[in-house]
């Protein structure tokens, strides 16, 4: 059996979660706004949030199973939560920046036209921050059981409740 470990141990193992929730809510409390000044008819906002629930019934479960058979030398969970925390950065960036993007890769700047590849990075931004905060709770968890034991299982999954999802 694993020794016991300090509380600041068990809350560093699932601090990764505080932050998905703060990267979650910085988009949900953007994407509408973001969308409006793209000028998005408001019957399509919800759209931006659709991509991700279907991509994460196909591929949770293909990632859950690449991270319990992965043999990378940092471990079969950490590859997964860096990749994840990664793909949520990128989203973010792609959210904040979706409007200076689409004038780089060609967007009209007038003002009455929408700007499609902005609101396609916008999507993606989205996407992408949904996908990968959503997919990063298992490999946390996982690690989570991988590296404590019982009875720090069950603080650390008090505190990953408290923290976020």
């Amino acid at each position: 059996q694993r020794p016991s470990k300090s509380f600041w141990v068990i809350l560093r193992l699932v601090l990764f979660v505080l932050v998905i929730e703060f990267i979650e809510a910085v988009e949900t409390a953007l994407t509408v706004p973001i969308l409006t000044s793209l000028h998005v008819d408001e019957s399509y906002y919800s759209m931006a949030w659709l991509i991700s629930p279907i991509l994460g019934f196909f591929l949770q479960p293909i990632v859950g199973m690449w991270s319990d058979t992965c043999k990378c030398q940092w471990g079969r969970r950490r590859p997964f939560i860096l990749a994840f925390a990664i793909g949520a950065y990128i989203g973010i960036a792609l959210l904040l920046n979706s409007s200076d993007f689409g004038e780089l890769f060609g967007d009209s700047t007038a003002s009455e036209t929408i700007p499609i590849r902005a609101v396609v990075l916008t999507a993606v931004g989205v996407t992408l921050i949904d996908f990968c905060a959503d997919s990063a709770n298992a490999p946390i968890r996982a690690y989570l059981i991988d590296t404590t034991n019982p009875s720090d299982q069950e603080r650390g999954f008090n505190i990953h409740a408290i923290l976020g999802k």
